[in-house]
């Protein structure tokens, strides 16, 4: 049973990084309802792999330096050269009703026969956690969960899921929006890979 006190209201800014062209472009504000692909560690997606609508999801951050973490972890070298790769911010028009699974705000996990350490379990887990969570009714009696209150673990700071319910939540245009190549953004993205200890790759001339 999901309790108001595991409920984490957010209406803070976020942060998503999503590709505007190429093979799988998507907008700012698309919900994936393609999946669950074994590379996405909380995809709410029912099986077998394929297109599930209703069941979308919308990994975002609260800040930057997650999002970039979280996108190009498995290469560990930050290209936006290889593909037109956006970052977009925005703010939801209501509070995100959110199950809180950071550390300090995890009773729930203890409660239900877990713990922190579901933050780096098999992606495969934690997807099934995904599923069963997305599908819960809080006590509170306002329907199902808006998303999740994760722990990124690249830079153990927060990050966002939204399922496809928080589209409601979305506001009707960005903040802002960039391709991560234009001159401002590789500045803030050599900041970030230094911090990360990991390459950039620079425009050729």
């Amino acid at each position: 049973m999901i309790g108001p006190e595991d409920i984490h209201l957010h209406q803070g800014l976020l942060w998503r990084i999503h590709r505007t062209a190429g093979e799988y472009p998507s907008a700012w504000n698309d919900f994936r309802s393609y999946g669950p692909l074994t590379t996405m560690r909380w995809d709410p997606h029912p099986g077998p792999v394929g297109d599930h609508p209703g069941h979308g999801v919308l990994y975002t951050a609260t800040d930057l330096r997650t999002a970039v973490a979280e996108v190009f972890q498995a290469q560990r070298r930050v290209d936006p050269m290889g593909a037109a790769i956006a970052a977009t911010t925005f703010v939801p028009v209501r509070p995100l009703r959110l199950l809180a699974l950071l550390a300090e705000d995890s009773p729930w996990l203890l409660r239900n026969g877990a713990s922190h350490s579901l933050m780096a379990a098999p992606r495969d887990t934690c997807r099934a956690w995904a599923r069963e969570i997305a599908r819960a009714e809080p006590a509170d009696g306002r329907g199902p969960v808006d998303g999740l209150w994760a722990e990124s673990t690249m830079t153990g700071r927060p990050m966002v899921v939204l399922f496809e319910r928080a589209a409601s939540a979305l506001p009707e245009e960005p903040r802002a929006s960039a391709l991560l190549a234009a001159p401002v953004m590789m500045t803030a993205l050599a900041d970030i890979s230094a911090s990360l200890g990991w390459e950039l790759a620079w425009p050729t001339a």
